[in-house]
């Protein structure tokens, strides 16, 4: 019987740990075994991990190495653009995420939604290939079946905090935890310049807008909490890539101001009045919790600065008046929001149905079963090159990829990953009580089930 290996990287704990979790889950169901770790460390360590069914996460010209790699190795790779629900623009966003030649290494290209599979199949059809509308499953979690993970942080949120309105920020391409930028001659293809020029001008005209609403809720940030009604607190909750030192800082004299970082965001949205934010994916997640999202649009906006759908999910206010006003509004359930499903759909698939981790463990399974013979992973030369390369990285202990890692992959355990995994398989009527999880290595874990079922 064919030896059925999962490997998930992830980036970013609080945002994306949970979601691999729920896809390990339904892939241990099928008798798989699972390995979840940071994308770096299991990016320069492939070659100590038995070849199977790689996740590769960004699309980028600089993942055309890993993804020659991985194919002469023989991993089937399905791949996905993390960031791939919100951009500003089409052309902005192949130049910058989207690399017809990492494509061509890509057995299986999956997209959030019809709008970003239209857009991603402009470079997969370079290469004879087609991307499908798998939704993702970080969107998985928001839906109701779901709703009960979450529910008991919700809940003692409210307990400790009481009436709450969230902002949250999405600021790291100007505020970032760590410097990483990567230019876009790394991120684009050669062969890949149609749109390069109006994507260069889009981007600075982005970045402008990043700075100006930066600042814009920096100057918010002290009116509004001495506006809100008594007793109503503010949470800010930085994007986890941010340096939430910034927002600590103007918060240290604001008695009704919290700077919240821990944790997944969605008990925090959950547990809250509605969530303010300017170009943030959150909103889009808040809609599909049932939330109400409020945009500020101050008046000097860069009018073409945003992107389309968190802001287009959410209400708009130029002012702290426009706020207050919509804060009450919410409040009195008195807003209407039914023209927004249309959008929803068009940008998030599996909203209904089949879960978008089932639909891609099920691509797994079709790939597995199709993918013909390929070199062993730890062939002589590949092992040996693999080998020198990880030593190579692990040199540059103190590089800025791995100060980064250090702040948004905090140490798990496995005690701890196996817990969520349990309450994920009880909400779901689906049991894994025979999981076992074991760290391995550095931020990577392997999990497989005792007894598959």
């Amino acid at each position: 019987m064919t030896r059925k290996v999962l490997i998930l990287p992830l980036e970013i704990v609080n945002r994306e740990l949970d979601a691999r979790l729920l896809h390990a889950l339904f892939a241990l169901r099928r008798g798989w075994e699972v390995y979840v770790g940071a994308n770096a460390v299991i990016n320069r360590g492939i070659w100590r991990l038995p070849r199977g069914v790689f996740l590769l996460t960004t699309l980028t010209h600089n993942r055309l190495y890993l993804s020659c790699l991985l194919k002469k190795a023989g991993f089937p790779i399905q791949g996905w653009d993390e960031e791939g629900l919100i951009y500003k623009n089409r052309d902005l966003y192949l130049t910058r995420r989207v690399s017809s030649e990492t494509l061509a290494n890509v057995d299986q290209i999956f997209a959030w939604g019809e709008a970003s599979a239209r857009d991603l199949d402009i470079r997969a059809a370079k290469v004879g290939k087609r991307a499908s509308a798998l939704g993702n499953p970080r969107l998985d979690l928001l839906r109701p079946e779901l709703h009960a993970f979450h529910a008991g942080e919700a809940e003692r949120i409210r307990r400790e905090i009481g009436d709450f309105l969230l902002l949250n920020t999405n600021f790291p391409s100007v505020n970032l935890v760590v410097k990483r930028d990567i230019s876009f001659h790394k991120r684009s293809s050669p062969r890949d310049q149609e749109f390069r020029h109006q994507a260069e001008r889009t981007y600075r005209r982005f970045i402008e807008h990043r700075r100006f609403m930066f600042r814009a809720f920096q100057e918010l940030l002290p009116v509004l909490a001495q506006a809100l009604p008594e007793g109503m607190k503010l949470v800010v909750r930085p994007h986890p890539a941010e340096n939430a030192e910034t927002w600590k800082g103007l918060a240290r004299s604001l008695p009704n101001v919290i700077v919240a970082s821990e944790g997944n965001v969605i008990p925090w949205m959950m547990a809250s009045t509605t969530l303010l934010h300017n170009d943030c994916t959150t909103a889009v997640e808040a809609r599909l919790l049932g939330k109400e999202p409020v945009v500020y649009t101050p008046e000097g906006m860069p009018k073409d600065g945003p992107c389309f759908l968190p802001n287009a999910v959410s209400h708009q206010a130029r002012t702290l008046d426009e706020i207050l006003d919509l804060l009450n509004a919410i409040r009195q359930g008195e807003v209407n929001n039914a023209s927004l499903e249309e959008i929803l759909d068009r940008h998030v698939s599996a909203r209904r149905g089949k879960m978008a981790a089932e639909r891609a463990v099920e691509y797994a399974e079709e790939l597995l079963a199709r993918q013909e013979c390929a070199t062993s992973a730890s062939g002589p030369s590949l092992r040996f090159f693999g080998v020198l390369r990880h030593a190579w990285k692990k040199l540059r202990a103190r590089h800025r990829t791995d100060k980064y890692i250090a702040r948004v992959f905090p140490p798990l355990s496995p005690t701890m990953l196996e817990h969520r995994l349990h309450r994920l398989g009880r909400i779901l009527d689906m049991p894994v009580d025979d999981v076992r999880v074991k760290k391995i290595g550095n931020r990577l874990f392997h999990l497989r089930m005792d007894k598959p079922r």
